[in-house]
């Protein structure tokens, strides 16, 4: 039965569904890493049931304005990339939500549902036409989709480029062949979608100095809540981790305590966004 799409602007979730060594991970932390520094809190987290090449991998992305960081539950936006976790994906997005996956093979009716919004962006074709080496082809493909997702969810591509240009300096070929890519995808999805979703992300100032263009000195704990929070941006080398927050390197700042499981006096598990990043996060939670 049809269902109205789901509407909500810096509050919902998105999760990659991806094979595991396509070099999705690189693209997806770009993602999340862009809608960061938007301002927007996030909090994504790998799901590895295996590191096997080949094998399902998953990345989820919870964007939440208020700057939650436990899983929420459910999807909104399900970014289907593995065929072999298909049913599985699918069944898991919200009634309302929304199917994104890459038409270039036509599917069988039957493999969509009723109560979702399908969005079908033709990935594979158009980085047939457009690179010949097969590698380039799938690395490519990853920032094609992140360019579509970024005119369906109105994104900053601003944000984007200056991500690619930390991430390659000094590579200008590398810099310009990726923002190509994500040209690629943004463009088609602007000329034959209907742009932005239902699902939105809209500039914020939720995450403190969300460029990491100069430290923001953390200052005391916010008022307002039992458990207040305020992310703070740093260029320096103290590495917080989103999911189970904790600090791998570095001292720990005052009043900042670790939130949710994995948690300790310092954190041995790593997070692709904290390590990568220059936007390092603190989290504060009132005693």
């Amino acid at each position: 039965m049809p269902t109205s799409p789901i509407s909500s602007v810096n509050d919902f979730v998105v999760r990659f569904a991806n094979v595991n060594g396509s070099g999705s991970a690189s693209a997806n932390e770009l993602f999340a890493r862009a809608v960061l520094r938007m301002g927007i809190p996030v909090s994504p987290r790998n799901i590895f049931p295996s590191n096997i090449q080949g094998l399902p991998t998953w990345y989820e992305v919870r964007i939440t304005g208020d700057g939650h960081l436990g899983a929420r539950g459910g999807v909104d936006l399900m970014v289907a990339m593995n065929p072999q976790t298909w049913d599985k994906d699918v069944a898991s997005i919200e009634p309302g939500g929304y199917l994104f996956y890459d038409s270039t093979k036509p599917l069988p009716a039957s493999k969509f549902r009723e109560d979702i919004t399908v969005i079908g962006v033709p990935l594979t074709e158009i980085a047939n036409r457009e690179y010949t080496d097969p590698r380039q082809r799938q690395l490519f493909k990853n920032i094609i989709y992140v360019g579509a997702l970024a005119a369906l969810l109105d994104m900053d591509v601003d944000e984007i480029q200056k991500l690619f240009g930390e991430q390659f300096k000094g590579k200008e070929k590398l810099i310009g062949s990726n923002i190509h890519a994500l040209a690629l995808g943004r463009d088609w999805a602007r000329e034959n979608l209907k742009c932005p979703l239902g699902i939105r992300l809209k500039r914020s100032d939720a995450v403190g100095d969300s460029s990491g263009v100069g430290p923001e000195v953390p200052g005391p704990i916010p008022d307002g809540g039992d458990r207040a929070r305020k992310a703070v941006a740093l260029d320096k080398l103290v590495e917080v981790v989103l999911n189970g927050v904790g600090w791998a390197a570095g001292d720990r700042p005052p009043g900042a305590v670790p939130h949710g499981p994995n948690t300790g006096g310092t954190a041995t598990r790593r997070n692709e966004l904290s390590t990568t990043s220059q936007a390092w996060l603190y989290v504060y939670s009132e005693q």
